[in-house]
C-alpha cells in the first residue's frame, strides 16, 4: 500500500472506489448525506481536490433535502 492510502500499481483493491475525478467525489458526498456508511465513499485525507468535490455533494444534497426528512 502506498503513503496515501491508496493500493499500489501492483496490488489489487480490495474495496471500489470513485475514481478521483470532482463528478464521483460529489456523488460520493451526495451518497453519504443520504446514509451510505461505505468507506469508499470518503474522500482520501491528503487530496484536497476529492475532499472539496466530497463537500460540494454533501453540501448540495443538504440543501435540496425537504425539510421534513
Amino acid at each position: 500500500m502506498t503513503n496515501n492510502g491508496r493500493l499500489g500499481a501492483d496490488e489489487t483493491h480490495v474495496m471500489p472506489r470513485p475514481e478521483d475525478s470532482y463528478d464521483d467525489w460529489f456523488a460520493a458526498g451526495m451518497a453519504v448525506f443520504w446514509r451510505s456508511t461505505d468507506p469508499a465513499d470518503f474522500p482520501p485525507l491528503d487530496n484536497r481536490a476529492a475532499q472539496r468535490a466530497w463537500l460540494g455533494g454533501f453540501g448540495a444534497a443538504w440543501a435540496e433535502c425537504p425539510q421534513n426528512s
